[in-house]
């Protein structure tokens, strides 16, 4: 039974259709609960995970930063979540400075956030939309198509599947899949 459910949720999903379910909140660096949403209104969330000890994460960080650039100003929240219990916030703090990420960064050393979204790489993007009945992870992949394995990348993406997928939310279609796998470092410790 659970084999069906899984497969029935998969089919769901690959044709933008999830679940509702409320949004959990994060945790900033300091322990506190921050909502995902928020304080203002937010026609999506997304959610980048990322390693600081994740080359492939560090490469995709100025992809991250552009996305979010682009779409901040929409109504689109973003969060850069640290989901490594190997993580420290002294260690986030200086990975965030290097790469100039801002303010808005988690941790998930309990997994929360990547079992709510099914997250199981760095980087992963996830994208989160309001429906009637809460919140659908509507996107869930790679950031773009740079990387095709461990050890092959392009020299520069010809598809850029995070902006697609943001962008469909907005004019209020479902996302198309990601069209590739998702290559980075495994999150440890993930669902």
């Amino acid at each position: 039974m659970v084999v069906v459910r899984r497969l029935a949720t998969l089919f769901l999903l690959s044709f933008g259709i999830a679940f509702s379910q409320a949004l959990p909140s994060g945790t900033d660096l300091t322990g506190h609960s921050v909502p995902l949403a928020g304080s203002r209104a937010s026609h999506a969330v997304v959610v980048f995970f990322l390693a600081s000890d994740c080359p492939i994460s560090n490469r995709t960080l100025p992809e991250m930063k552009r996305v979010q650039a682009e779409f901040s100003e929409r109504g689109v929240a973003f969060w850069f979540v640290y989901p490594n219990s190997t993580e420290t916030g002294r260690g986030i703090r200086d990975h965030a400075a290097a790469f100039r990420m801002g303010d808005k960064l988690l941790t998930d050393p309990h997994g929360r956030l990547a079992h709510f979204t099914g997250a199981k790489w760095t980087p992963e993007a996830v994208v989160l939309a309001q429906g009637k009945a809460g919140w659908n992870t509507v996107y869930r992949g790679r950031i773009d198509d740079r990387y095709l394995g461990i050890g092959k990348e392009r020299p520069e993406a010809t598809r850029h599947n995070l902006e697609e997928a943001v962008t469909a939310v907005l004019d209020g279609r479902a996302p198309n899949p990601p069209g590739g796998p998702t290559v980075g470092c495994g999150i440890v410790g993930a669902p």
